[in-house]
């Protein structure tokens, strides 16, 4: 990857949102550990959310295991989602 795409890369969460969508597990850890900036917790847990959508039951579990702080909030979130209630 040339220099000014991984800038982009870095500027934005947006790879590692769509990863974690499409539930490219291997992807988003790459993508975390090249830039361990990333807000994985962006546009209220966006990345999460998605992956909760689509039922990608191992990626929830990583991305639960990145913030342990906030277990009960994403607990709740998937509870949610698996009932078909809005996240707002």
């Amino acid at each position: 990857i040339c220099p000014n795409v991984m800038d982009t890369f870095k500027k934005t969460e947006f790879p590692f949102i769509y990863a974690c969508a499409n539930n490219d597990l291997e992807i988003s850890k790459w993508l975390l550990e090249v830039n361990p900036n990333i807000n994985v917790a962006i546009n209220k847990d966006n990345a999460f959310r998605c992956a909760c959508v689509k039922y990608h039951l191992d990626m929830v579990q990583w991305l639960q295991s990145l913030a342990p702080l906030c277990k009960t909030k994403i607990f709740l979130s998937f509870s949610k989602i698996q009932h078909g209630m809005s996240l707002d």
